[in-house]
């Protein structure tokens, strides 16, 4: 693979597992912080899900570094590898 293709493979990889895990880690934070303020805006994970979509939360800031870094780091460490 080419040094740009290893680049484009990290962006990939990057945004794929992010765009999976991203969201389930927002909901347990949530839940995780509601309930240590003592109110319950949240019934339970499905509530919160559903609320958060609803809020219409943007994944595209929490994207861009994760790409960039996924993106270096997997195109520089395999490109080094094969030096």
């Amino acid at each position: 693979m080419t040094p740009l293709l290893r680049l484009a493979a990290g962006a990939g990889a990057g945004i794929v597992g992010m765009s999976a895990t991203y969201p389930l880690d927002m909901v347990r934070g949530r839940l995780t912080v509601q309930s240590m303020e003592g109110v319950h805006r949240y019934r339970g994970i499905m509530h919160a899900t559903a609320v958060i979509v609803k809020e219409a939360s943007s994944l595209t800031p929490t994207l861009i570094p994760s790409i960039s870094f996924t993106c270096l780091a997997f195109g520089l460490v395999s490109t080094a590898q094969r030096c």
